[in-house]
């Protein structure tokens, strides 16, 4: 019982987690490249479709389970 707890505060952390280092990664390659317009651009579209992508499988491959189900 205490594990399955345990796994469901876990998704329901990264369904927060996720979400914002994705944010964090996308603001600091847009500072980062801020002088090179163009490849800033290809790399925060980049960085942030993969991050969003494997946030968007992992919660269909393991959705947050609602308690008593």
């Amino acid at each position: 019982m205490l594990q399955s707890e345990n796994k469901q505060v876990k998704y329901k952390s990264d369904k927060v987690l996720y979400p914002l280092l994705a944010l964090w990664f996308i603001v600091n390659l847009g500072l980062h490249f801020l002088s090179n317009q163009i490849f800033g651009l290809i790399s925060v579209i980049l960085w942030g479709s993969t991050i969003f992508g494997v946030n968007i499988y992992r919660s269909f491959k393991e959705p947050f389970a609602l308690p008593g189900t």
